[in-house]
């Protein structure tokens, strides 16, 4: 067998098993939610032919699931989001503003994982924002050079809520998967914000 699908099925039969478990985030005093993540996709800018330019970040929390935000390319502000977690999306609809589009999916419908220095995030439903569709699809990066420290943040929500990202990350080599799209290759090749992995970090919300 390839070497590179073994891995990927490794990889999901991983992301599969951490997912049993169903965890709380950390909490303190009311005013603060904090989750740790092992795995992230940090990509402002996809662009494939006839299709408007996205932005998508993938996170992997630590005990209990998958997150896939959906934007413009370049930009903070998401179109959708998607998350498995039933608590992590009712923290989420507190902090984020009314009109924020937060979706609930089950668990076999968005994955995301790591090994190594190597990120595959995948759907299997489409992502549906006001602005594109993105039909059924993987991301592949493998990530490169030394790490560096990122943070992101503190970003207003809206609502009194503060979002910040803290993580170690690898600038990342890229693949877009995507069959409805008829696009399998590279992607963000030239982009002035290249797509990069984490290997830990942490969000936290507060205010």
């Amino acid at each position: 067998m390839n070497r590179k699908v073994l891995g990927m099925i490794l990889a999901l039969s991983v992301a599969f098993i951490v997912l049993a478990t169903d965890v709380a985030p950390a909490f303190a005093n009311g005013t603060t939610y904090t989750y740790h993540f092992d795995a992230a996709v940090w990509s402002p800018y996809i662009t494939v032919p006839d299709h408007p330019s996205i932005g998508i970040k993938c996170f992997h929390y630590l005990g209990f699931g998958d997150v896939i935000v959906v934007s413009l390319a370049g930009s903070q502000q998401p179109l959708a989001s998607y998350t498995d977690n039933p608590s992590y999306h009712a923290v989420v609809k507190q902090v984020m503003p009314p009109q924020a589009v937060i979706n609930l999916v089950k668990p076999w419908q968005i994955q995301v994982c790591r090994i190594g220095k190597i990120v595959i995030a995948c759907w299997t439903m489409p992502l549906v924002t006001s602005a594109v569709t993105i039909p059924p699809g993987c991301l592949v990066l493998k990530g490169y050079d030394d790490v560096v420290q990122f943070t992101l943040g503190p970003l207003p929500t809206g609502t009194g809520w503060f979002q910040k990202w803290e993580a170690q990350n690898y600038l990342a080599h890229e693949t877009f998967i995507c069959p409805g799209w008829h696009y399998y290759g590279p992607v963000a090749t030239g982009a002035p914000n290249p797509p990069a992995i984490s290997v830990e970090g942490t969000l936290t919300f507060s205010k």
